[in-house]
């Protein structure tokens, strides 16, 4: 009985998904992990260079654009290097495609001394179909609320810039 109830405990602990995520390029610019310990799933934000090069937007821009890119960029560079934010599990959704997004409260402290917080994580599959080629990326998005604006971030990864948990 007790190897019944070792084997049952074991199935059962790795059918509870881990949400065990790292996202980086190459060269390195920004890279994000995610683990989960417990009932916390906790994830790290490096700008390996700077937040400088942490990119803040995607899809098009115009001139139009600049005074509102200029205004989130100097919030986010308050990010810093690295940030680190957590979840509780209980506040994360999975999809049967590895997709899964948290919603909640979590805060850190920016380089301005001033609390951000994180709302908003997501992390989910894209695939493009050019010419009869398909082309997977990842796709993570964080909202940062810096409490007189929020500004949603966009990473997109190649495939092979994510290892699969």
């Amino acid at each position: 009985m007790k190897f019944f109830t070792s084997v049952f405990i074991l199935f059962f602990t790795t059918q509870t998904f881990a949400f065990n995520l790292y996202c980086g390029t190459y060269q390195p610019t920004t890279s994000i992990q995610g683990s989960t310990t417990n009932s916390i799933f906790r994830v790290q934000l490096i700008n390996h260079n700077g937040p400088e090069l942490m990119p803040i937007n995607t899809g098009m821009v115009t001139t139009n654009d600049f005074p509102y890119l200029q205004e989130k960029s100097k919030l986010l560079l308050t990010v810093g290097k690295n940030a680190s934010f957590f979840f509780n599990k209980n506040d994360c959704e999975e999809y049967k495609d590895g997709s899964f997004r948290c919603y909640g409260d979590s805060e850190f402290t920016g380089t301005d001394n001033n609390t951000i917080r994180v709302k908003y994580f997501s992390k989910s599959k894209i695939v493009t179909s050019i010419m009869d080629e398909n082309f997977e990326e990842t796709r993570i998005v964080i909202q940062f609320d810096f409490g007189k604006a929020s500004h949603d971030v966009i990473f997109k990864y190649n495939q092979g810039d994510c290892l699969k948990p």
